[in-house]
């Protein structure tokens, strides 16, 4: 009768240890947590006035450029130049630029 008594006591013991184990582990936690923290102060509102203007897009990035199409710009004379009779972005009309008045001219 003992053997048959023993077992019973054993599997409920075993399930109020379960229990025990399981309350204290998760629901005494949950109870010690229940106190929030204040939520973060308001940011306020600030109205502005509408307005309308072009928006420069600057894009930056890493990487390598590569040319489409390439050329080699080789000199088919050699010597130093002497003067250069024009400016850069001078307009050149052909009533007022001939080309004599372009050619810049090279000391052999």
């Amino acid at each position: 009768m003992k053997k048959n008594v023993f077992i019973p006591v054993a599997l409920v013991t075993a399930a109020l240890a379960t229990g025990g184990l399981l309350y204290f582990k998760h629901i005494v936690p949950l109870e010690k947590a229940v106190a929030a923290p204040a939520p973060p102060p308001a940011v306020p509102i600030v109205a502005g006035v509408v307005a309308q203007h072009d928006v420069p897009i600057y894009l930056t990035g890493v990487g390598t450029v590569i040319a489409y199409n390439t050329d080699v710009v080789r000199a088919q004379i050699q010597g130093q130049i002497i003067s250069i009779n024009f400016t850069e972005g001078q307009p050149c009309m052909p009533a007022t630029c001939s080309r004599r008045s372009i050619r810049v001219p090279i000391r052999p």
